[in-house]
């Protein structure tokens, strides 16, 4: 729902939630554009944040709010990104980082408090990377760990235990962390300010969270990932930091969910991967991190889905589609380098052709054929690079002509005819460059013209005409760049005159005369530009007998007189 009130161009607006509730207030400008200070609500109507645009895009100080209505996070944009001090806190009130941006960018230095108000982290950003010496505590004060950040790698100097025994001194020694339950957290040691040899981790229920290897700080050796139910996730190996040999995911009942090869980081040779319930879903085979060769797709129900052929990476071959659940073929054809290119075919679910046609570099190209699902041609053309080309022709099911007409780069051209299902002639005009042009002519299904209009550039322009069912003149005049113009006449199914009238731009100008079916006048009206201006005169049935006069001034009714 909205609510506005309008000043010049801009408008103060509210929008309300279904219970009536303020949603949102603020300033449009001109188009909807959000301008100046905008304040949201929930349902409940808590104020949840409060931000300044400049014509549509954050400007200024912002404000969000939790439930209870203290103040969650402050800060500043400009030209719709973060800059300046940002600031997050705790539901208490107290702090929970402090942080400045430099054009939507982490910058200088972040510091991040627990919610008793103790510092539990201090570091530098420079264009959102850590650099520099960062700091942790406990949340009893106590100094956790020191790392200093060259080139985005972590090199841990020291780290204590939340009791104040050093386990790491010098960037050498083993990391154990503790839940508040007492069970173990996370295990692993540092060789030289980086982690090497195994690292492992535990939920607070003691279930496995993970198994990882490290030497000089990279990833290396087995690496394992469970869920939390202690079934395993993942598994792999990695040698100087890069993916090597076979890894392994599975599902949390246990089943494989995918199985691939490694070498230094690129997927090599088989790949394969399952359903849930343990159903093959595709297979194929990589080289330096590329599909090539067959690849194969299949639903749950174990029928294909897709099959076709990769070279390095990109679809090469012939490739075939089926429908759903059924080994009915939807398409075959042919790929290029990625792309659509040769004879493709495609079939309706009973096997029937629906479509035949050709591509040239992922564009259709040459004739196109499409069919009824009786199997008689339903449209045939030709295209060129994408585009329609020539002539194209329809046909109804029973193969009886539907349209006929040319294109010339994809849009319509030259002249254009269109039939009934009898043979008998719909329709026939021009077009040039996609728009109508010239006389456009309609018949009914009895052959008696309905309808004929004149266009240039795809506007009417020039006389129309229409008729009624029985072959009698409907109206007849003239358009203007689609607009009426001049002396319009309408008529009654008996023929005789119903309305005169003259236009200009399609507002009624100057006298409009009306007259009853029977041929006796009904009415006598006049029009400055659409706006009645003038005596109105309006006749009984019997002719020349007068029954009212309505006098207007520039729309507006001065005087009223019943006779």
């Amino acid at each position: 729902m909205l609510c506005s009130t309008t000043l010049m161009a801009q408008q103060e607006v509210q929008y309300k939630w279904a219970n009536d509730k303020v949603k949102a207030e603020g300033t449009l400008l001109q188009g909807g554009i959000e301008d100046g200070e905008w304040k949201y609500y929930d349902q409940q109507g808590n104020l949840v944040q409060v931000v300044n645009y400049e014509f549509g895009e954050f400007e200024g100080p912002y404000e969000h709010y939790f439930e209870n209505g203290k103040l969650s996070e402050e800060g500043t944009f400009v030209n719709a990104k973060r800059d300046g001090f940002f600031k997050t806190y705790f539901q208490n009130g107290k702090p929970e980082l402090i942080g400045h941006y430099e054009n939507g960018y982490k910058d200088s230095v972040w510091t991040f408090y627990y919610e008793n108000g103790n510092l539990k982290l201090k570091g530098t950003y420079e264009n959102d990377l850590r650099v520099g010496v960062w700091s942790s505590w406990y949340d009893n004060t106590q100094e956790k760990q020191i790392t200093s950040y060259e080139a985005s790698k972590a090199k841990v100097g020291a780290f204590y235990s939340k009791d104040g025994n050093q386990l790491v001194n010098n960037g050498t020694g083993e990391v154990k962390t503790y839940y508040e339950n007492g069970q173990l957290k996370e295990k692993g040691s540092y060789e030289d300010s980086l982690k090497s040899g195994k690292w492992e981790a535990w939920l607070e229920d003691g279930t496995k969270q993970f198994d990882h290897s490290f030497q000089n700080g990279e990833r290396s050796g087995t690496w394992k990932e469970f869920y939390e139910t202690g079934t395993l996730k993942v598994s792999g190996v990695y040698e100087k930091g890069e993916k090597n040999g076979e890894w392994t995911i599975f599902y949390e009942n246990g089943n494989k969910k995918s199985a691939s090869n490694y070498l230094m980081g690129e997927q090599t040779g088989a790949y394969s991967a399952w359903f849930e319930d343990g159903t093959l879903s595709e297979k194929g085979s990589y080289e330096k991190g590329k599909k090539i060769g067959k690849w194969e797709w299949f639903l749950e129900s174990g029928k294909k889905d897709m099959l076709g052929h990769f070279e390095a990476g990109k679809q090469r071959g012939e490739w075939k589609y089926f429908y759903n659940n059924a080994d009915q073929l939807l398409s075959e054809g042919t790929y290029l380098a990625g792309e659509q290119d040769g004879k493709w075919q495609y079939y309706y679910e009973d096997g029937k052709k629906w479509k035949v046609g050709y591509y040239v570099e992922g564009k259709k190209d040459s004739l196109w054929n499409i069919y009824h699902e009786n199997g008689t041609l339903l449209i045939t053309g030709k295209y060129k690079l994408g585009l329609e080309e020539g002539k194209w022709e329809t046909f109804y099911s029973t193969g009886q002509k539907q349209d006929v007409g040319y294109y010339s780069n994809g849009e319509m051209s030259g002249e254009w005819q269109g039939w009934y299902p009898d043979g008998q002639l719909r329709y026939e005009g021009s077009y040039e460059e996609g728009l109508k042009t010239g006389l456009w002519t309609y018949w009914d299904e009895d052959g008696k013209k309905e309808l004929s209009e004149t266009y240039a550039d795809g506007v009417l322009n020039g006389p129309r005409k229409s008729w009624y069912l029985n072959g009698t003149l409907r109206d007849e005049g003239n358009f203007k760049n689609g607009k009426q113009d001049g002396l319009w006449i309408y008529y009654h199914e008996n023929g005789n005159k119903m309305m005169e009238a003259s236009y200009n731009e399609s507002r009624i100008n100057g006298k409009v005369t009306s007259w009853y079916e029977i041929g006796t006048k009904e009415s006598e009206k006049f029009y400055s530009e659409g706006v009645p201006n003038g005596t109105f005169i309006f006749y009984e049935k019997q002719a020349d007998k007068v029954k009212r006069v309505v006098k207007f001034k520039e729309g507006i009714k001065v005087e009223q007189e019943e006779k």
